[in-house]
């Protein structure tokens, strides 16, 4: 496994969660889970301060095209 890829696997799902989608709830939780074979998954969990609401996003390896 590449580490540099899975770091920036995770950061670039950070990245559209908190900045591209804009829905009002900033991310206060980001975990990044790698299995045995490679395959990833980042959940992560944002807050909208107005609503109190909070709201859950999933990125995994396999629904996501990384391209160089």
């Amino acid at each position: 496994m590449n580490g540099n890829d899975l770091v920036r696997s995770s950061k670039l799902s950070a990245k559209i969660d908190n900045n591209a989608i804009q829905d009002g709830f900033q991310i206060y939780l980001h975990s990044f889970v790698v299995s045995n074979n490679g395959e990833w998954a980042v959940v992560q969990q944002g807050m909208n301060d107005a609503s109190g609401m909070a709201r859950r996003y999933h990125w995994h390896s396999c629904a996501v095209e990384i391209l160089s």
